[in-house]
């Protein structure tokens, strides 16, 4: 299992719009990767106790860890709807610094980030309340990804619909 800003620090130097990251897509980023890492290996790839709060998964781990450790910076920005944003960002000196990530760790990551980062943030969203675990879950509660990553892989063995590679949506 990954440290939190080993995570962060390879999304933040993979992901082609830095001025995207916001909290709210780092943090569901990484939720997405710990989702597709509970289905293909039944461990995540971080060691978040994950929420389903107002607006999807939800935990103020990742902000914390981006204020606490010298190779992020978080700024302000601004939506696309003039709201402001928390964006994560790479501290200067930290473009170059090397994530300790397994192999595995890094093709999620990697696959993550590929299928999403063409995605606006209307579909970004439409993708993350589109896997099992806030499709089956009630808000307020927490995501168990490995026990739901069972219950979810069940499911589609009973109706015949076990696919070799799971999306990200696990739908």
């Amino acid at each position: 299992m990954a440290d939190i800003a080993e995570v962060l620090l390879y999304i933040c130097q993979k992901y082609p719009h830095p001025d995207e990251l916001s909290k709210a897509r780092a943090t569901k980023l990484v939720y997405l990767a710990d989702w597709k890492a509970a289905i293909e290996t039944r461990v995540q790839i971080t060691p978040i106790q994950w929420k389903f709060d107002h607006y999807g998964p939800w935990v103020e781990d990742i902000v914390h860890v981006a204020r606490a450790d010298n190779r992020f910076v978080v700024s302000k920005g601004t939506t696309f709807y003039g709201n402001d944003k928390d964006v994560i960002g790479l501290a200067p000196g930290s473009f170059n610094a090397k994530p300790h990530l397994t192999s595995i760790e890094e093709r999620i990551l990697d696959f993550t980030i590929e299928t999403t980062r063409k995605l606006t943030w209307n579909d970004f969203i439409k993708l993350v309340y589109s896997t099992f675990p806030i499709m089956s879950e009630s808000r307020f509660s927490n995501l168990d990804l490995v026990s739901l990553a069972t219950d979810y892989q069940v499911q589609q063995e009973e109706l015949g619909w076990i696919n070799s590679s799971p999306s990200l949506a696990g739908a």
